[in-house]
């Protein structure tokens, strides 16, 4: 099977641990980062709690083609999916919303904050949802997906699983953390002809992310904290111990050069 082509672009303003230029360095068997855009977002809301709407959406976004879009492909275009990044409410609060033309909006609205104080990498929320509308497109052939696509993967409880629903955004840390997917959604995905060795791939692709030598320590120090107080004590003792042997050294040095 190819890769499927993805086109990433940002709308907006983002902190900077999203490491966009990053994206395209992603390995997986399901896609390819083809290309990466950056544009301002100069739309005013036009939903409840100044969101913006699908239809908004879908008339002002930057228009870029797709595979399936043969009006305005070029002959040497292929981006399958083109998912465009915000970090402002979208229509009904969702985390991401198909449009049209296997466009999807994503949002990092009131998630940025959750995944930091869990120490989970802000770039996960992407790559997530990257694998998640990935696996709707093949489901669907490479047709257009629409909402009912998703929502037919989709299940209420949260398992930690890709296709958990997340009613309440807080869940996002369950399914950013360590991405799985359910015995019950990896037999959909099956009978819908998603080949096993893609599906048993994923979990594995989405644990190569590392995290940056600052957030490990911090994690650590968080999951075992009477280890690392013993730890930062014995350090503790250690450095005032080196720290009286040089100043011990340095005294008597001077002290020689003073009787000479």
């Amino acid at each position: 099977m190819d890769k499927l082509a993805i086109r990433l672009i940002f709308m907006g303003e983002f902190p900077a641990e999203l490491h966009i230029k990053g994206f395209k360095k992603w390995d997986s068997q399901l896609f390819q980062i083809k290309d990466i855009q950056e544009y301002p977002l100069n739309l005013d809301p036009d939903w409840d709690d100044w969101a913006y709407s699908d239809a908004l959406l879908e008339s002002n976004l930057p228009s870029f083609a797709t595979s399936n879009n043969t009006i305005s492909r070029t002959p040497t275009e292929k981006i399958d999916i083109n998912i465009y990044v915000l970090n402002k409410p979208i229509q009904d609060n969702y985390y991401s919303r198909i449009i049209n033309n296997n466009r999807v909006v994503l949002t990092y609205y009131q998630v940025v904050e959750l995944l930091k104080k869990n120490m989970i990498p802000l770039d996960n929320f992407l790559i997530y949802h990257i694998y998640l509308y990935a696996l709707v497109y093949l489901i669907k052939k490479g047709k257009e997906m629409t909402m009912e696509d998703e929502k037919y993967l989709l299940h209420k409880d949260c398992r930690g699983c890709l296709f958990d629903y997340s009613i309440y955004k807080n869940e996002v840390i369950f399914k950013c953390r360590w991405l799985e997917i359910c015995g019950e959604c990896k037999y959909k995905l099956i009978t819908r002809g998603v080949s096993p060795i893609i599906i048993e791939s994923i979990p594995a692709e989405f644990r190569q992310r590392t995290k940056p030598c600052y957030e490990k320590i911090i994690l650590l120090l968080k999951k075992h904290p009477i280890n690392s107080f013993g730890l930062s004590f014995i350090i503790a003792i250690l450095t005032s111990v080196i720290a009286s042997c040089i100043y011990g050294c340095f005294i008597q040095s001077n002290r020689s050069c003073c009787n000479m």
